[in-house]
């Protein structure tokens, strides 16, 4: 026995099967693949690299980079915008000054920073392998996370002075994916070597490796500036061009590069490190750093595991509004790729992409469920909210409407999850371990001594952990509060209103005064939900920050709270009139704890807030 397991464990220790590549059909594989969709998805370009083996075996534009002059994508010359691909060459930064004995990973980054301080909020100090796995605990910032025009970009030491997000979890717990984060270690590069984070990126990594179609410089350098792809977005039938995205937080996803530039730097990657790091650096920052559990998939020195179909892949994807991008390494296959879109919709060229050749190449792994009983599957049962979200300003909302449903399925042998209006189904795979039939995400839960499911983890994205919902979070209180409360306003405006034109009666005084306060309180209520809907309907415009539009419409909410303090002022003289029965009483009573439960929602996502 102790033979075979001795065995066994040598033989998990050997690597994959090598995977064989014919470059001439994997092109056509690829031309499949990236023309069907961006045809079906309406993308206007894509460039796509792919090394095997160290060498570039396929280097191809798809479609357009300027749809209105019909510019093809030229993958050597035609720019992308990376989006949060450039936090590579951040942490490729910091992995080169330590490897130059300026940095500790371990070591307090307040150490390193001069006119910028993280708050001591917990005992833990943040380190620069918490920034690296996005573990520092930081909350998220949404608001004006892009900019339109370069008058309102700073320097990188003003933005986090004056942006420096809370600390709201000790460090090295749960991940939750930080551009905040990934700034300050920008600035730690600029601070510790004395030079501007683009220029040290420029000096020491893309002059080494030779990537003269790349920069870090916004807005674009004059020589480059031609050879920029727009951006688009498919509306109403057409590409709609838009315009150049500025990324204040720069070190998080400013990058401006073409796909032949950053396929170069996946070889890099996959060959120990070429001129840019030793092979212990590249070694090191293919290690990881957290894993939630021993089922999650893991963080390292700036990249993350998505594991699946029996290999082990590492990489990072990039967004910004417009464009989409990935880049992917198998490194037990000396196998990696870069894609990049330029359309809104860009998303589904790159996931089809890398479905369809994990599939292809490596095969599904079998699906092999575990029996577990209906009581057994409660325990995971409730709502799962992301941890990245903001926690000092209105987009806190983002962790209500993203909140993950999860229940025991009606066999009482799966899970079901529901989110955005889409069902998945998961079989338990092991402990706590759960698959999708239909994909190759492992979901993963966290149980406390009582057996109850505290946070859920998708091995798709292990940089967002889920934490569950309950207490005054829960996604079901909020709505059973807000669905009734609707209902009121509804019968304030209109039910009211047919009331007194059939009856015609006259009201006692406290009462005439307390209706009065309690349909301008709804009339504020409907029109603070269409001017929501109006100016913060678009996920796109809060992300350049706050409008002249967002901050009218956030005063409303005062208004709200000052209109639902007058009706529980009136509310005694409502309940103490005589010529009023107990139903009636009731219906004002229920009117004040609706405009109540009003303000408390508002003020609990912090719509309500100075």
């Amino acid at each position: 026995m102790r033979a075979l397991i001795a065995v066994l464990l040598f033989l998990s220790t050997l690597p994959a099967t090598a995977v064989t590549i014919d470059r001439g059909e994997f092109e056509a594989f690829a031309d499949g693949i990236i023309e069907t969709t961006m045809e079906n998805e309406h993308v206007a370009g894509t460039v796509l690299g792919v090394v095997h083996d160290g060498e570039v075996i396929l280097l191809k534009g798809y479609g357009k980079a300027n749809v209105e002059t019909g510019a093809p994508v030229d993958p050597a010359r035609t720019l992308f915008r990376p989006g949060s691909v450039t936090k590579l060459f951040t942490w490729i930064a910091l992995m080169q000054l330590r490897e130059a004995g300026k940095v500790d990973f371990d070591t307090d980054i307040n150490t390193y920073l001069d006119g910028v301080k993280v708050p001591s909020t917990y005992p833990e100090p943040v380190t620069i392998n918490h920034l690296m796995s996005h573990t520092p605990g930081f909350e998220d910032h949404v608001l004006g996370l892009f900019s339109r025009d370069e008058a309102s970009m700073r320097p990188l030491a003003e933005l986090l002075r004056d942006e420096m997000p809370d600390r709201v979890r000790p460090p090295g717990q749960y991940a939750s994916y930080s551009n905040h984060g990934v700034a300050l270690a920008g600035l730690i590069v600029e601070q510790v070597s004395g030079e501007p984070w683009a220029s040290y990126v420029e000096n020491s990594i893309l002059s080494p490796l030779g990537l003269n179609a790349t920069t870090m410089v916004q807005p674009l350098p004059e020589s480059l500036a031609a050879q920029m792809s727009n951006g688009y977005a498919w509306q109403r039938g057409e590409f709609v061009r838009k315009a150049f995205e500025f990324v204040p937080a720069a070190p998080a996803g400013g990058a401006s590069a073409s796909g032949s530039d950053m396929t170069k730097l996946v070889q890099a990657l996959l060959t120990e490190g070429g001129s840019i790091l030793s092979p212990a650096g590249v070694a090191d920052m293919l290690t990881v750093l957290h894993k939630a559990n021993d089922r999650a998939g893991g963080l390292l020195h700036g990249f993350y595991e998505f594991n699946s179909h029996g290999q082990r892949i590492l990489g990072h994807g990039g967004d910004t509004l417009w464009f989409h991008s990935e880049l992917v390494l198998i490194p037990e296959q000396d196998f990696g790729w870069f894609i990049s879109t330029n359309s809104q919709a860009g998303p589904n060229v790159r996931s089809s992409f890398r479905r369809e050749v994990l599939d292809r190449y490596f095969g599904k792994t079998p699906l092999e469920p575990v029996e577990v009983d209906r009581e057994t599957l409660t325990q995971y049962a409730g709502y799962y909210g992301a941890l990245r979200h903001s926690h000092s300003d209105f987009t806190k909302l983002i962790q209500l409407l993203g909140a993950v449903s999860v229940q025991p399925a009606a066999d009482g042998k799966r899970l079901t999850t529901s989110a955005g209006g889409e069902t998945q189904y998961l079989v338990p795979v092991g402990e706590h371990t759960f698959r999708s039939p239909a994909s190759e995400t492992i979901v993963s839960f966290d149980v406390d001594d009582t057996g109850t499911a505290t946070h859920m983890h998708l091995s798709r994205s292990p940089v967002i952990a889920f934490e569950r919902m309950s207490g005054l979070a829960s996604p079901a209180l909020h709505q059973s509060l807000m669905s009734i409360s609707a209902i009121v306003v509804l019968w304030i405006l209109v039910g009211w209103s047919i009331q007194r034109h059939y009856r015609r009666f006259l009201l006692p005084p406290a009462v005439a005064r307390y209706r009065l306060a309690a349909w301008w309180m709804a009339l504020t209520v409907l029109a603070f939900g269409f001017a929501a809907a109006g100016v913060m309907g678009s996920g796109n415009e809060i992300a350049f920050g706050i409008t002249t539009g967002v901050r009218i419409a956030l005063a409303i909410p005062w208004l709200i709270a000052a209109l639902a303090l007058v009706t529980v002022a009136l509310t005694p003289g409502v309940l103490s009139e005589p010529a009023l029965g107990i139903v009636p009483k009731a219906g004002y009573l229920v009117v004040t704890l609706s405009g109540l439960s009003i303000v408390w929602f508002l003020a609990y996502w912090r719509v309500l807030t100075v």
